[in-house]
């Protein structure tokens, strides 16, 4: 029966002869198509994990032998020549990042007297744009040279 079987490519899907209903518990039977996980039962939340990443079921002495063995490995990993160079540029670029923060400050502070701040930017404090000034001013040079 298995040479015959094996023959045929494997066990037939379903019996033609029982209709759907054969074919659905045939179906079930074979398994489910998605795949998943099955993860057990959830921890019990009235226990209170006093050392994260260390199991409950630890006697207290090797929880906490084992937590410090795990933040002692955390902070060689953190204190390399690797990790000191980084944050050695890191300070660095920070640095030059203030003290340009700190030019462009002082030189927006300089073509913006206080006085003009204080006032409404929109306006002018003598009625004109700084766009007919120049303007203003271009054209007075202009009929200079051109009445010489």
């Amino acid at each position: 029966a298995k040479a015959r079987l094996l023959a045929q490519g494997g066990p037939p899907s379903a019996p033609a002869a029982r209709g759907r209903t054969a074919r659905a518990v045939f179906a079930m039977a074979a398994g489910r198509k998605i795949p998943c996980y099955i993860m057990g039962d959830p921890p019990d939340p009235s226990k209170v994990q006093p050392y994260p990443g260390i199991p409950t079921y630890r006697n207290p002495n090797e929880a906490l032998r084992m937590f410090r063995k795990a933040i002692y490995k955390e902070r060689l990993a953190f204190n390399n020549t690797t990790t000191n160079e980084w944050f050695r540029e890191h300070r660095k670029k920070k640095r030059e990042e203030a003290q340009l923060t700190e030019l462009i400050d002082k030189w927006r502070s300089r073509s913006n007297p206080p006085a003009a701040e204080a006032s409404n930017s929109s306006r002018p404090v003598s009625g004109l744009s700084r766009a007919s000034l120049s303007h203003a001013s271009s054209s007075s040079a202009l009929c200079s040279s051109v009445s010489m």
